[in-house]
């Protein structure tokens, strides 16, 4: 249960090591923390890509819908789905799933 929290340390230290983290980096961060039903970290880790121009793809809302999904966030899945949409990407069959589950 304290993966999330080792992932969030590891990624705080990203720029003192001159390796500015990315979507990937964004996306396993969200994802640990998700894991760990800490919905409300990821989703303003999630927010905070767009604030530092990192692009959004379709693994991190997936990742995103999928935290909130977990605790029964429905909103915040019908939230990113919009988000997703406006963004010109194309769900996946994943984010689909994601979807599914956070309305049931």
């Amino acid at each position: 249960g304290q993966m999330w929290q080792h992932s969030l340390q590891l990624f705080s230290e990203m720029p003192r090591r001159r390796a500015p983290p990315d979507a990937i980096s964004y996306n396993a961060v969200i994802s640990a923390c998700g894991r760990s039903q800490e919905w409300a970290r990821a989703w303003r880790l999630f927010a905070e890509m767009r604030e530092v121009l990192v692009e959004r793809d379709v693994i991190g809302y997936t990742s995103v819908m999928s935290s909130c999904d977990r605790v029964s966030r429905w909103p915040l899945v019908l939230e990113a789905l919009g988000q997703l949409l406006r963004d010109g990407l194309d769900p996946d069959l994943a984010t689909c799933g994601a979807v599914v589950a956070g309305l049931c």
